[in-house]
């Protein structure tokens, strides 16, 4: 499978073998089903960004409620929400 590719404007995490990827240093659980592919994390908001798996929209990431990965798998990954935080 080809690797996925992100506009420059992109920040690109790669998911580790555990579901997490690394945000300013700690660790953040997103999916095991997403791991060892690149994910893309656009800017949307002062707070949020889109996670991107190429175009697609899979999530929006809460930068307010980062935590580290195995706090955040028993919060049941509490800093991604799966629908528009605006809405």
């Amino acid at each position: 499978m080809p690797e996925v590719e992100y506009d420059s404007g992109v920040l690109v995490r790669h998911v580790m073998k555990k579901g997490q990827l690394y945000w300013k240093g700690k660790e953040v659980f997103v999916s095991k089903i997403f791991r060892g592919q690149s994910l893309g994390l656009r800017a949307s908001h002062d707070r949020y960004y889109e996670i991107l798996y190429g175009p697609l929209v899979i999530g929006w990431f809460d930068t307010f409620r980062c935590r580290d990965a195995k706090k955040a798998a028993q919060a049941a990954a509490g800093n991604i929400v799966s629908r528009s935080p605006w809405k």
